[in-house]
């Protein structure tokens, strides 16, 4: 008899005894094991009541306060708010004299390497006289550790009749306190570089 075309009404009761002893055998196993508690915790509920209170929920209104910013995290959305507001004094603490940053593409006025702060503030200014002044940035999250920082957003702007709407990833390696690196990561280079050339 063909097992998949069976429909023999005995079937669907010998699937549910089937599941039954899997449970029954399960329940057994986890009383075995719950036998062997780590030490220091207690015998009844053992393994198991250790690791169902490492996962529990805690009840609404006791979840645990947000982790403070990143301080590296902090220095880039300094930067960035520094630079939207011409604060050369805070752009001048926060990247390294010897500081470079690198723009995709080989084809766009802003493709390549731009070496030394006063490049680097060169190449951000140009951004600003290619767009007559239009383009925006608008940054969706920004995230941090001891060396690294990367910053999630969406640069905007207008240009010889064209727009421009780039998700952007760039990464900032930091030293000492300052941003040494910065690398940009983006989602349509063809584009970026069609609106660019």
């Amino acid at each position: 008899m063909d097992p998949v075309g069976d429909a023999s009404p005995t079937k669907p009761a010998a699937i549910v005894e089937q599941a039954r002893g899997k449970i029954h055998a399960d329940s057994q196993l986890g009383k075995r094991l719950s036998l062997s508690s780590p030490p220091g915790t207690s015998s009844t509920g053992g393994l198991f009541r250790t690791h169902a209170a490492a996962l529990a929920v805690p009840p609404p209104g006791e979840y645990p306060r947000a982790m403070p910013e990143h301080a590296n995290a902090a220095l880039a959305r300094g930067l960035f708010d520094a630079l939207a507001n011409r604060d050369a004094a805070v752009v001048q603490a926060a990247i390294a004299e010897d500081a470079v940053w690198r723009f995709p593409g080989r084809h766009g006025q802003l493709a390549g390497e731009h070496r030394g702060r006063e490049a680097i503030l060169g190449f951000l200014g140009k951004v600003m006289v290619l767009t007559a002044g239009t383009f925006s940035l608008e940054i969706e999250d920004v995230t941090a550790s001891d060396e690294n920082v990367v910053v999630l957003f969406t640069g905007a702007g207008e240009r010889n009749g064209r727009t421009l709407t780039n998700p952007t990833a760039l990464r900032i390696r930091i030293e000492d306190g300052r941003a040494v690196e910065f690398t940009e990561f983006v989602w349509d280079l063809e584009h970026v570089e069609e609106f660019w050339s």
